[in-house]
C-alpha cells in the first residue's frame, strides 16, 4: 500500500493504525515493513513502527514530519 498526504487541517498528519485484511480475514499489514519520507522527531509515542503493530490508540501512532 502507498499513500500520499498532501495537507492537513492543522498540525502534522497522524495515523493510528493501518490494517489490510486478506479474504481469510487476516491482517496482512502486520507483516509489512513501513517506510516514510519523514517522521516526527524525538517522540517515543509517535514512531513509524507503531503504524502496523496491531495496537490502537494515540499513544502508539505515527506522526509525519
Amino acid at each position: 500500500m502507498r499513500f500520499t498526504i498532501n495537507r492537513t487541517n492543522s498540525a502534522e498528519p497522524c495515523l493510528d493504525e493501518i490494517s489490510v485484511f486478506n479474504p481469510k480475514g487476516e491482517n496482512v499489514a502486520l507483516g509489512g515493513v513501513p517506510t516514510s519520507s519523514g517522521d516526527f522527531p524525538n517522540s517515543p509515542i509517535h514512531k513509524l513502527v507503531h503504524i502496523n503493530d496491531g495496537k490502537f490508540g494515540n499513544g502508539r501512532s505515527w506522526v509525519s514530519s
